[in-house]
């Protein structure tokens, strides 16, 4: 299954890396649209919002855009671990771990007050089976998380099914730039 999982992340990778940065962002700002008409995440007060990074679903804007609105943390990287960190000004972030914008200093949003997570998928299918970049930051962290989790996804990074492991954690919502998959469980 590992062997299966890597190969579908290279090829995924290979050609969300191959769109342009005009795509990406025409892409996004629908995707953008999208989370924002969910009530899962008009309705949080509080929310983790990854930083997009290359050619991820870009987030620079949504986290900007909500940091006056709701209590925003973004992921802090460590060797073992994301810190979900509350950040109050974009400014406040600088390079870390991966070359992720992450702020400059950690203060920490405890898990359980996390209304809704956004994710990052490098690939992800109709059931919510999410591919991450391999090191299972966000499974770790997701297992904790009461609320929804919600990833971004281009709809050529839906796949018909991702493989799934014991420590895999489900989305319950991926949004692409066509539509809002609402998993059902």
């Amino acid at each position: 299954m590992k062997k299966a999982k890597s190969d579908l992340r290279h090829t995924l990778l290979e050609k969300r890396n191959a769109l342009s940065e005009k795509q990406i962002r025409q892409w996004s700002m629908k995707i953008k649209e999208q989370l924002y008409s969910l009530p899962q995440f008009q309705n949080a007060k509080s929310c983790m919002i990854y930083v997009s990074k290359g050619s991820e679903v870009y987030t620079h804007d949504i986290v900007e855009e909500n940091i006056r609105k709701k209590r925003i943390s973004v992921p802090t990287t460590t060797k073992t671990k994301i810190i979900p960190s509350v950040i109050n000004f974009f400014d406040e972030l600088k390079v870390g771990m991966y070359g992720i914008l992450e702020p400059k200093k950690i203060i920490e949003m405890p898990i359980k007050e996390i209304e809704t997570v956004v994710v990052p998928c490098v690939g992800v299918d109709e059931k919510g089976n999410r591919i991450g970049y391999g090191k299972g930051y966000f499974d770790k962290l997701l297992r904790w998380i009461p609320g929804p989790k919600i990833g971004l996804a281009f709809e050529m990074q839906i796949s018909k099914e991702v493989p799934r492991d014991k420590s895999d954690i489900p989305l319950d919502i991926v949004v692409t730039e066509q539509r809002v998959i609402k998993v059902k469980r």
